[in-house]
């Protein structure tokens, strides 16, 4: 996965892409939904980026989350690998 900054007339935005290089949905209508400063929307694309990834690695699908899959994020962060 990879974080792309694309330029619009509103400034600089920015776009969560996977393996494949294609659009990940649910993270590219979030971060183009959202009103906030550039460096912000930055930065909440690559902690979506983080979160996508171990979704891609754990093999959850993003909409079938629970308290669990959160816990196991927080614990995959402290050590990716």
């Amino acid at each position: 996965m990879k974080v792309i900054e694309i330029g619009s007339d509103e400034g600089k935005r920015y776009m969560l892409l996977n393996r494949e290089g294609e659009p990940v949905i649910p993270a590219m209508k979030y971060l183009f939904n959202i009103g906030r400063a550039e460096n912000t929307i930055k930065s909440y694309a690559y902690h979506l980026k983080l979160y996508f990834e171990f979704l891609e690695v754990e093999k959850i699908d993003y909409q079938q989350i629970n308290l669990h899959t959160f816990s196991s994020f927080i614990g995959w962060l402290r050590s990716p690998f």
